[in-house]
């Protein structure tokens, strides 16, 4: 488990509010696309409401001292999406003709942070803050197709005190071309399922599992569908 301010996913490399839509001859192109899973550790995030404050902020809580680090550690095993998505992404691009392959390209926070700003002057397209380039010529491919991944549990509080928890499922997957380092695709999935019942539940922590898996499970649908 990690402290960060603000939750991973939700900062992404380019404003979380921007969505490209894939163009229809997407699928057509003869282009060689790269699957990039980067899916986070299970977490805990805490939305703020009050205090004086007038407004919302969500904040990962996890790490020492979160009263869901002890249940968390044990389910992530259990609950890691990462083959559900491989999966997914294989099957969804393979039944439009368009093959993926998995590259073994570590991409978490500290390997994204060392990488070169990407800078250009043309303003006609979104590009990718950092630069992937490099990508290209080492497992040559020609575009990459990043999704990044959030998981666990999301906490609502007023004042201070939890007044509700969901299991939380945040999937955006990016298409990168390797050539300009533009955005092809920028999409946003979300799963978010209410946590019932008693959630101090050792050894297995049921409530907590099933809403958890729930929301991947929903979440992975709603992405889905979007390759239909």
């Amino acid at each position: 488990m990690r402290y960060v301010v603000f939750l991973f996913a939700l900062l992404g490399l380019t404003s979380c509010a921007v969505k490209v839509p894939l163009n229809p001859d997407y699928y057509a192109s003869k282009s060689r696309v790269g699957l990039i899973l980067a899916v986070g550790e299970i977490d805990h995030w805490n939305s703020i409401y009050g205090g004086g404050l007038i407004g919302y902020a969500a904040v990962a809580a996890s790490g020492p001292g979160s009263k869901y680090e002890a249940p968390l550690l044990i389910l992530q095993p259990e609950l890691n999406p990462t083959e559900k998505l491989r999966s997914l992404y294989v099957d969804a691009f393979g039944v439009k003709g368009k093959k993926l392959e998995s590259i073994d390209e570590k991409f978490d926070r500290e390997s994204i942070k060392a990488l070169k700003e990407f800078t250009t002057d043309k303003t006609d397209r979104k590009y990718y803050k950092k630069d992937l380039r490099y990508l290209r010529e080492k497992y040559q491919m020609d575009e990459v197709l990043i999704v990044t991944v959030q998981y666990g549990i999301y906490s609502n509080l007023t004042y201070g005190v939890e007044t509700s928890r969901f299991g939380a499922t945040y999937i955006y997957p990016e298409i990168i071309d390797l050539k300009d380092n533009f955005i092809v695709y920028k999409g946003r999935s979300v799963g978010m399922i209410p946590i019932k019942g008693e959630w101090k539940t050792p050894p297995a922590y049921e409530n907590l599992k099933n809403g958890i898996q729930l929301s991947i499970d929903k979440a992975i649908a709603v992405e889905r569908e979007k390759y239909k």
